[in-house]
């Protein structure tokens, strides 16, 4: 990188020495290569050198170095420079430099300073878009506050914009978020009677809030409409299924949950470790340790390989039940594969080597 940005700012130095006066483009291709290159204070110095040779940065010399505080955290002096922008400059902002200013604020929690930016372009004459609705949006359905988000997609429609795939994704996550599927669905409804396809990402959401609040059966009737639609499930769809027939707890379900994951294999959709995990742990719980390890080792096979979180259950089910040899086998491997024990980890092992008797083991 040094290279490239030396070789790069020489040029801009021989421009000065010729002399030819750099203008703000020539500045602006190296700013967004130093904020892109996380370079920030570089990009900082460069603009005070812009600065001190006259020469007038604009709009995307502004909009560049906002970008670059936004994703350092640099928040108020983001919102310092948009008020240069006009009070300094006489240049004024567009939404592409708001919205950046507002997903800044909301990603960082700051929500009311986000809507007080939104009233300043409304203020000023600048157009919100469906980009700054959909951050704002996601901003209250994020802290819970699904009602206002509600109420601002009521106002958006009033302006003239129409919600798009992203709004309706961001309000049926709230909705499931917030416990509360009955809204989502209906939101699912709207969505395809505005002509909206819903994706996967939408039988996502949905899938995984029917499921953890127990409503299984209506989650399974998702998945089948979502096939029947042509939408392809992928791992996070069988991984909220699976992990739902988990909390079900009921006989019979560990081999639906297994049939579920040849259904992934069959439609060339790869288990993960969460997948893997949430079976392992079934097993564990039913003592089924024989097919546990089984499959402890077919997921290695598949290059799929075990956390701290599956070692850890593996190891709890074997010393309950006495294994104690065996989990400490399993402790070496997780050396071995680069896996940090955690505290549940020696607990399960000083708690198994306590039962069978063999506590000087343990140190």
């Amino acid at each position: 990188m040094r290279t490239w940005w030396t070789r790069a700012l020489a040029v801009l130095r021989e421009m000065e020495v010729i002399p030819l006066q750099p203008n703000a483009d020539c500045y602006n291709h190296l700013l967004n290569f130093l904020v892109q290159e996380n370079k920030l204070k570089m990009a900082e110095s460069l603009y005070s050198q812009m600065r001190s040779v006259r020469v007038q940065p604009n709009a995307k010399t502004f909009n560049i170095l906002i970008k670059g505080l936004c994703k350092a955290s640099q928040m108020d002096p983001a919102l310092d420079l948009l008020k240069q922008m006009s009070s300094h400059h006489g240049l004024v902002p567009k939404a592409d430099t708001y919205n950046t200013l507002i997903r800044g604020f909301i990603k960082r929690g700051r929500m009311e300073e986000a809507l007080e930016l939104w009233k300043g372009m409304n203020s000023t004459g600048c157009i919100p878009t469906n980009m700054t609705y959909n951050a704002l949006l996601h901003g209250f359905c994020n802290q819970g506050r699904v009602d206002e988000a509600t109420r601002l997609l009521e106002e958006m429609s009033g302006t003239g914009l129409y919600p798009d795939t992203v709004t309706f994704n961001i309000l049926i996550n709230g909705f499931c978020k917030a416990n509360d599927p009955d809204r989502a669905m209906d939101l699912l409804d709207k969505m395809m009677q505005d002509g909206f396809k819903p994706d996967v990402f939408t039988y996502n959401t949905l899938i995984s809030g029917l499921s953890r609040i127990g409503k299984f059966h209506e989650a399974r009737t998702l998945l089948d409409e979502m096939v029947k639609k042509n939408c392809v499930p992928d791992v996070v769809t069988y991984n909220s299924m699976i992990n739902a027939m988990c909390k079900e707890g009921k006989d019979g379900k560990l081999d639906d949950m297994v049939k579920f994951t040849d259904d992934m294999l069959a439609r060339g959709c790869i288990p993960d470790n969460v997948t893997y995990n949430v079976l392992i742990l079934r097993l564990c719980r039913e003592g089924k340790l024989y097919r546990t390890m089984r499959l402890l080792r077919e997921m290695q096979a598949k290059g799929c390989y075990p956390d701290s979180v599956t070692y850890n259950t593996v190891i709890d089910g074997l010393c309950k039940q006495g294994r104690v040899e065996d989990a400490e086998v399993l402790f070496g491997e997780m050396d071995n594969h680069g896996v940090v024990a955690t505290l549940i980890t020696y607990n399960s092992l000083i708690d198994g080597l306590c039962r069978a008797g063999r506590v000087e083991g343990s140190n």
